[in-house]
């Protein structure tokens, strides 16, 4: 007797029927019902649903048999499954190929054959139908018919049974990606460096970050009990509301506006406020609320508002070269003013650069503000090294190390003469991997620091060193003259 061959599709075969999860099931009267009515039409003793496994021909209905499974090599099945046609075998007992097969010889005494295939979804052959019979025979173009229609029951019925596991399967994919975007959302909300709070109109707070409740100085049960009104003068309310009316009717994307807030300590506080309207399938519309602190700009701001009046009054009693110097103090003035107005029309929604970057350093995820900020489609960056946007930078290398292993990092650097500070922040295990890069233009701050310290050690007249700009040298003089003991000639 030849080894049983096997079809160039195996590895899928199998696992299709493992899928399917039909072998050693209990009888289904799905199945039995037609191996009744094909043993009943085609007047044969026996009428089978056979499934070829590894090593054995399993039966899933099995009418005038009590054995439920064969060895392999015994199985005329496992040849029907060759092709995609009815196999008929009128006397086993002349065939070469099954002449001396065990249950022809033996038990059962199998003298005629008839399968046809029974074909997945995908074009692949998992068993027969098929009628046997102990006296040989032909059967008739009618009978042909009649078999293969019934076999085309059982195929509708396995169809079926695919067709509700790739369903399932495809469910289980996509509520698997879904909860991993929710978790990458959440992670992001709350490691955000920025208050970030979702409220629905006209003041009822949603969800805040922790960071928001850190700003405010609420915990979030206590927001949902306060309004805006609690927070901003009436007059700001007044002016976030008609914004936000705006947002509503689709005349704007979104605004920024500068805000003094009250703490729960009763303490003033200046915010930049970025709100825009999300507007989900599912669910009501709702504002997000972006909170940045800018009270150190504000300060600096006064202090250079305290100055300029100063400088005005002096300008009075100065002649026409001191006008002169207050144009040039007023351009410096208006620079510091479009420093600010481009910073603020950089904002996408978070003021700020946020990303998802892996161990290898390649963007997984980016806000807008990249596309602004490095002159690029921002969709473009997800799969991109850090290098090729912020160049060669040893000090990347040195940083990934700390915050690859649960440190957050904080620095400032340099690019295109923007100060950046940035900071790199672990990202939770159950969020993923990698890193968030986190990064914020503080370039403003550090031009008016640097003109305060300037303005503050000359002359406006002149141009020259001040008394406290010659006392300054002349301390940092001696210094070195008592550290190399040279002498002094002032």
């Amino acid at each position: 007797m030849p080894a049983t061959p096997k079809p160039a599709d195996e590895d899928r075969r199998l696992a299709i029927l493992k899928q399917l999860e039909l072998l050693d099931s209990p009888p289904e009267e799905a199945f039995d019902r037609i191996t009744r009515l094909a043993a009943r039409t085609l007047q044969v003793p026996i009428a089978l649903v056979t499934l070829i496994d590894e090593d054995r021909q399993w039966f899933k209905s099995c009418h005038g048999l009590t054995e439920l499974q064969t060895p392999l090599e015994a199985s005329f099945c496992a040849h029907a499954i060759l092709g995609r046609e009815l196999m008929e075998i009128p006397d086993t007992r002349v065939d070469a190929l099954f002449h001396d097969n065990p249950v022809v010889t033996g038990s059962p005494g199998v003298r005629f054959y008839a399968g046809y295939p029974l074909v997945s979804l995908e074009g692949v052959c998992l068993g027969t139908l098929c009628v046997i019979d102990r006296v040989p025979r032909r059967l008739s173009a009618a009978e042909r018919d009649t078999l293969v229609d019934l076999a085309g029951l059982v195929q509708k019925e396995l169809h079926a049974r695919e067709a509700s596991y790739m369903s399932q399967a495809t469910h289980s994919i996509l509520e698997a990606e879904r909860a991993q975007r929710e978790e990458q959302f959440r992670a992001t909300f709350e490691q955000a460096a920025v208050g970030i709070a979702h409220a629905r109109p006209p003041a009822t707070w949603l969800r805040a970050n922790r960071r928001m409740t850190e700003l405010l100085g609420y915990d979030l049960e206590e927001l949902k009990r306060l309004s805006f009104t609690d927070f901003i003068s009436e007059s700001d309310y007044l002016r976030v509301q008609a914004e936000g009316t705006r947002l509503r009717l689709g005349e704007q994307d979104g605004f920024s506006i500068d805000l003094l807030f009250r703490l729960a300590s009763g303490a003033q506080h200046w915010f930049n406020v970025t709100l825009s309207l999300a507007r989900p399938q599912l669910e009501q519309s709702y504002f997000i609320v972006v909170l940045e602190d800018i009270q150190d700009r504000k300060v600096a701001e006064e202090k250079l508002a305290r100055l300029n009046t100063e400088l005005e009054a002096r300008v009075v009693e100065r002649t026409g070269v001191l006008n002169q110097t207050n144009t040039a103090l007023q351009g410096a003035l208006d620079e510091v003013k479009h420093t600010r107005n481009q910073l603020r029309s950089l904002t996408d929604n978070i003021p700020g650069l946020i990303a998802h970057v892996g161990p290898d350093m390649v963007y997984r995820f980016n806000n807008a503000t990249y596309g602004d900020w490095f002159g690029m489609r921002y969709l473009h960056l997800a799969g991109r090294h850090m290098r090729e946007i912020w160049g060669e930078r040893e000090y990347f290398d040195h940083y990934e190390e700390q915050v690859l292993t649960g440190h957050r990092v904080q620095f400032e650097t340099l690019r295109d003469g923007r100060h950046i500070e940035i900071s790199l922040v672990p990202v939770p295990a159950m969020a993923g991997d990698g890193y968030y890069v986190l990064g914020y233009d503080i370039t403003a701050l550090k031009t008016a620091q640097a003109k305060m310290e300037r303005m503050a050690q000359e002359d406006t007249l002149t141009g020259l060193p001040n008394r406290r700009a010659i006392m300054k040298r002349i301390a940092e003089a001696f210094a070195r003259q008592q550290r190399h003991g040279k002498p002094l000639v002032l």
